[in-house]
């Protein structure tokens, strides 16, 4: 009715409003939080696909599984535990340092020892074996926490033994003894002793015992009867494997030497992927638990084989220092484990990953919608 009465007035007003209703609209629009972009989710995608990738590439597990087959001059550990370090063992002579006392068998005396020595007072002593005697070595204990240290043997088969207990790592310290039967005939020689060596005659084989001194290093020096190794015991827990000797220049500077002859390193944990090492290549460990499993000494080498589980491995080049910055890190990156270790599950996780960050990059270029 409006309308047919004033067409024109009608026209504005409905102009004005629908022009009201707009400038609302657009106003409210406007007011409305903008929809959420798929590019800023392909975008953050993408970037922790990255940080992803880099960290599997560059950043490497904390601990690895690992086996040694070496040939070294020398080795040093700390045993990780009270336990046998060599077993019974036929010997022509037998040679100790860092003795705080002898124990004679009942019955017998020696000149040399018929007092005991004053306190502190530090012995070494030899008992060497008759012609056609053997001496018999009793397996030799080590402490918890004690370091021990073992060289090549002499060309006669003399292997060296230091073995030293320090009361900071074990907490307390109680005297190493080894004991040493010993058939008639049988001579004891103290070191810087006037009386000379002794000779005595017993009735059957007695045992010697020698009990080693505190806080200083205990020297065992034993000479296989006929030729035969010094025979080691199973599975030596260890805490500390070293493989290098400090040599001093000019009696100031010092400098560590390694002493590996050859051998390999096994990284159990990447499928037993071997990495061979060259003659006087450093190797450096940081264990978590090891066990030397075989160990045997020559003229010639030390051979050793042991297993553990290491949370630093390294190797340096041949004369340089470990701490020249030319090691190699082997420690296994994350991506090498898990390739090792997860080879199936790894593919299709991968797979479906890929497939899925292609699918949204067609998305965002607009094909396939």
């Amino acid at each position: 009715m409006a309308a047919g009465s004033n067409p024109p007035a009608f026209d504005r007003a409905a102009i004005e409003e629908v022009g009201r209703i707009d400038r609302m609209l657009r106003a409210y629009e406007r007011a409305q939080p903008a929809p959420p972009s798929h590019r800023r989710f392909l975008i953050g995608g993408f970037a922790l696909t990255v940080v992803l990738i880099a960290a599997l590439l560059f950043m490497r597990v904390g601990s690895t599984e690992i086996s040694l087959d070496l040939r070294v001059e020398r080795l040093s550990f700390d045993s990780a535990r009270k336990q046998i370090l060599t077993g019974t063992t036929g010997a022509e002579r037998v040679a100790l340092g860092g003795v705080a006392r002898v124990v004679l068998p009942p019955g017998v005396s020696s000149d040399r020892l018929t007092d005991q020595p004053q306190p502190g007072e530090i012995l070494s002593v030899a008992l060497t074996a008759p012609e056609g005697g053997v001496l018999s070595v009793d397996p030799i204990e080590i402490p918890r926490g004690a370091r021990v240290a073992i060289g090549r043997a002499d060309p006669d088969g003399t292997t060296s033994i230091a073995v030293y207990q320090a009361t900071a790592q074990t907490g307390k310290t109680t005297p190493m003894e080894v004991q040493v039967t010993a058939p008639s005939g049988v001579t004891l020689d103290v070191a810087n002793s006037f009386a000379g060596p002794e000779t005595f005659d017993l009735t059957r084989p007695r045992p010697y015992v020698f009990v080693s001194a505190l806080d200083t290093d205990t020297f065992i020096d034993v000479t296989p009867n006929e030729g035969k190794p010094l025979v080691f015991g199973d599975e030596i827990e260890v805490d500390r494997l070293s493989f290098a000797r400090v040599m001093e220049v000019e009696g100031e500077v010092a400098r560590r030497l390694s002493t590996v002859l050859g051998g390999t390193v096994f990284l159990e944990s990447l499928g037993g992927k071997a990495y061979p090492l060259r003659r006087g290549e450093h190797l450096d460990l940081a264990l978590e638990s090891a066990a030397i499993s075989s160990l045997s000494v020559t003229p010639e080498a030390i051979v050793l084989r042991a297993t553990g589980r290491a949370r630093a491995l390294s190797v340096g080049s041949p004369g340089n220092a470990p701490d020249s910055g030319g090691n190699r890190n082997l420690m296994p990156r994350w991506l090498e484990w898990l390739t090792a270790r997860h080879e199936i599950g790894l593919f299709w996780g991968a797979t479906l990953y890929v497939f899925g960050l292609l699918l949204g990059v067609l998305r965002f270029w607009g094909i396939g919608r």
